[in-house]
């Protein structure tokens, strides 16, 4: 397995089968016809004396679990009832419970899973045991690294897992692997999407200038792939081991140059500030993908627009905010979006109440 160097980083951040469908426009336009509504960010009553970085968000019924970048510890979980920290967990290091960094998070059946990138790893956690303090880790998946360096991992359908990878076999065109829960890869899926410049770009730096994150629905069987720092959606189904690619929309190619030195195997891309900011955040609800999204020169990392797809690529409504935020995640309790934002003299988690 090569070891990945990412010399820029990016922080916030086999072949499908079946019906495909690659549509290129402007993401305006492809909503024109849609409704718009205008919903107000209400004040929450989670506590926000505390709030770091965050930059994962999954919530499951009153719970409301977020990580966090530059605190004592990765995870921090609220009550989103009464809106008090309830537990903190996962502190830096290489003992037990503590992780080296954390690129996802996410509640799937009664367990929440954490994607630790060093080395790549799931954590399984209870829900319940989300409520305990320390909170242990029950259950490790370790991912065999010989195939494909991943650099996102999400669950799907059937104990699956998909990623945005680094392929080192033979496909050197693929852009996500499917392994299972052992860890083992078992194919690549999909391509990049590709115009004139990047046609003959190697699989190293598309992989780090694709670089984005899957989000999948509650049960696994649909997941959407976006990305911070271009304008491409794949939606996806998942039909037992069998990804579908419903839908693919490009509305802006990445805008890099390579920062790789393959042969002291360090990888990565340095991004142009032309590139647009692309998708902030994803939050998914039982039948719609929320896609907070920016198209501001140079990046910006927030948005007061929110474009809802359906699970099959479908546009449906376009949301205005009254104020730019930086991410969110649904909540099914309170058929609600919770929205972190920087207001004047606060970093909050508030409300967006839903239609």
């Amino acid at each position: 397995m090569r070891n990945i160097v990412t010399l820029f980083f990016i922080a916030l951040f086999g072949c499908l089968y079946g019906c495909q469908s690659n549509v290129q426009s402007d993401l305006d336009k492809l909503f024109a016809q849609k409704p718009e509504i205008k919903l107000p960010i209400q004040l929450s009553n989670i506590e926000s004396d505390d709030i770091g970085m965050p930059i994962y968000f999954a919530c499951a019924d009153s719970l409301l679990v977020v990580s966090e970048m530059f605190k004592s510890h990765f995870i921090t979980v609220y009550n989103t009832n009464n809106g008090q920290i309830i537990n903190r967990f996962a502190s830096k290091g290489n003992g037990p419970n503590e992780l080296l960094g954390v690129s996802g998070i996410y509640f799937s059946n009664d367990h929440l899973l954490i994607h630790s990138p060093m080395p790549h790893r799931m954590l399984y956690i209870q829900n319940s045991d989300l409520l305990e303090s320390p909170t242990s880790f029950q259950r490790t998946t370790g991912f065999k690294e010989e195939a494909a360096s991943y650099l996102k991992i999400a669950p799907v359908a059937d104990g699956l897992f998909m990623g945005t990878a680094m392929l080192n076999h033979a496909d050197k065109g693929g852009q996500f692997a499917l392994a299972n829960t052992d860890g083992k890869f078992l194919r690549a899926v999909d391509q990049y999407p590709l115009n004139k410049e990047l046609k003959s770009v190697p699989n190293h730096d598309l992989a780090f200038g694709f670089q984005g994150a899957l989000s999948p629905s509650a049960d696994g069987r649909y997941a959407l792939y976006s990305g911070p720092l271009h304008g491409v959606l794949k939606f996806f189904r998942f039909d037992k081991d069998n990804p579908v690619k419903i839908k693919e929309y490009v509305f802006a190619f990445p805008q890099f140059t390579s920062r790789a030195d393959p042969q002291n195997q360090t990888y990565g891309v340095q991004v142009s500030q032309e590139s647009i900011a692309g998708t902030i955040s994803v939050a998914v609800s039982d039948d719609s993908y929320y896609i907070l999204f920016s198209n501001k020169q140079p990046r910006e990392f927030k948005s007061d627009i929110i474009y809802v797809f359906d699970f099959h690529g479908n546009p449906t409504q376009k949301i205005l905010l009254d104020e730019p935020i930086k991410a969110i995640v649904y909540s099914k309790k309170g058929h609600s979006l919770l929205a972190y934002r920087e207001t004047t003299d606060a970093l909050r988690i508030d409300i967006i109440k839903l239609p």
